[in-house]
């Protein structure tokens, strides 16, 4: 960005914006670290946050894991949620692609100071849900798969990650 007002040098940002066809007016479509490429699709995690917002009624989060097959899979975290519903949801109102192939429940979602989402933070929770790094409770008995449809569904308890 050249904004010689506020920056004497050119301002290099994270953000990717969408420029309108008249070159005047942009969007911000979100950062670029918040790109989750699923087998060569890219994702944004803003939209998809603002694509699922309107039907979700409870605390949810868009994140990203490493996958084998696809290189990176996106993955919701929510806080106190039925995820059966949260599945539904997504599958009513999301791409196939833009759908989560796993969804964690936690006990609180990360956010920062100022009430941003906490990214990195979610991103190593989504990590630690595949890893089995943290206590994690299947939501579905010990004789049941621990997926449905592709979907893994862990719990997470993490009261040590955050201050109260």
């Amino acid at each position: 960005i050249d904004a010689p007002a506020v920056c004497a040098t050119t301002l290099t940002t994270n953000d990717i914006a969408e420029i309108a066809p008249d070159g005047r007016h942009f969007r911000i479509r979100g950062r670029r670290d918040n790109v989750v490429c699923s087998g060569g699709i890219k994702l944004q995690i803003e939209e998809i946050e603002a694509h699922l917002q309107p039907f979700v009624s409870v605390p949810f989060m868009i994140t990203k894991r490493t996958d084998a097959r696809l290189g990176e899979t996106v993955v919701l975290l929510a806080a106190d949620a039925d995820i059966e519903q949260l599945k539904t949801a997504c599958h009513e109102h999301l791409t196939k692609y833009e759908t989560p192939r796993a969804f964690v429940a936690v006990e609180r979602l990360p956010y920062t100071e100022t009430g941003k989402p906490a990214r990195a933070e979610a991103l190593r929770m989504a990590q630690e849900g595949k890893n089995c790094w943290l206590q994690l409770q299947a939501f579905r008995s010990i004789n049941q798969p621990l997926s449905t449809r592709n979907h893994n569904v862990f719990q997470i308890n993490t009261p040590s990650l955050f201050n109260s």
